[in-house]
């Protein structure tokens, strides 16, 4: 019976403890963030080197004080527990390929510094405006405004051929245009010089690209081997699409696995229209650059 009474007070006192914490959690108030808002992205280009200035960064990767708070959308507010003046980065964030489970932060672009007088409860909105990096090298650069340099067939047929477009133009006064019909089924094009200085050590190399497209198209590299000639590598394939878009094609892992000295870019599609009607199917690109650290 001694044992009994000893255990309750102990009982009681534990009780007593559990009461108390619960009454000083109830206590404890919920911050409030603050909250911020990334607007599109504006880039400025120099057009001269770096082509025109077409980007397609639906995502911003933010920090707050060197803390990093995750990847939300534009135009989407997000909340920052941070309060007064916080310095904010903001990362341009991209679909790898063009892939929507594959977000990323683009490379080549600058990132927006801003200090910010954050408050609870209030929305912030930064307007980033973002430029390349110094030091990057476009060794392929096509605005398809007067000439192009995709002219190389691969095919064999004269009739499949990337011409100049005005009436669809995005940029500048001409893009590229491929027709197929059923009886020009195909066609490959490439660069029609020798890329010999593109990474082969895993560092990031991008092709940028503006299309839109009725059929679905593959864009590849054709790398030289020295003792059996040339080799076609499709390194992604574009969906059609109706109205203009921009893809980021990452070049990487294809010229780290191949290890080769030279190469093309080229662009290849199959006819897959009605042919009981002759439908013509067209593919319009402009604006294709290849961008990489020098």
């Amino acid at each position: 019976m001694q044992k009994n009474r000893t255990i309750r007070p102990l009982y009681k006192a534990l009780l007593i403890l559990v009461v108390m914490c619960c009454a000083a959690c109830q206590d404890e108030v919920e911050p409030i963030p603050a909250f911020v808002t990334v607007a599109p992205f504006t880039l400025t280009t120099d057009a001269a080197e770096e082509g025109y200035p077409s980007i397609n960064l639906p995502d911003a990767w933010a920090y707050a004080d060197s803390i990093f708070l995750g990847g939300f959308g534009i135009n989407r507010p997000f909340p920052v527990l941070e309060e007064g003046i916080t310095q904010l980065e903001i990362f341009p964030g991209f679909r790898d390929n063009g892939i929507k489970a594959a977000p990323d932060i683009y490379p080549f672009y600058t990132t927006v510094k801003v200090n910010v007088d954050l408050k609870p409860g209030e929305i912030d909105t930064i307007y980033p405006q973002i430029k390349y990096r110094s030091g990057l090298a476009f060794p392929l650069r096509d605005n398809f405004d007067f000439s192009t340099v995709m002219e190389s067939d691969l095919d064999s047929d004269p009739e499949t051929k990337l011409e100049l477009n005005q009436s669809e133009a995005i940029y500048g006064p001409s893009c590229g245009k491929i027709t197929l019909s059923k009886d020009h089924s195909k066609v490959q094009v490439a660069c029609n010089f020798i890329l010999s200085d593109l990474p082969t050590t895993g560092q990031a190399v991008y092709l940028e690209l503006d299309y839109k497209t009725d059929v679905r198209f593959a864009v590849g590299v054709l790398g030289y081997i020295p003792s059996s000639g040339a080799q076609s590598i499709d390194v992604v394939y574009v969906n059609p699409k109706d109205n203009w878009n921009k893809i980021y094609v990452n070049l990487s892992e294809v010229l780290h696995l191949s290890q080769l000295d030279d190469y093309k870019i080229y662009l290849a599609a199959i006819y897959t229209g009605d042919a009981a009607v002759d439908e013509k199917q067209n593919i319009y690109v402009d604006n294709l650059k290849v961008v990489y650290f020098n």
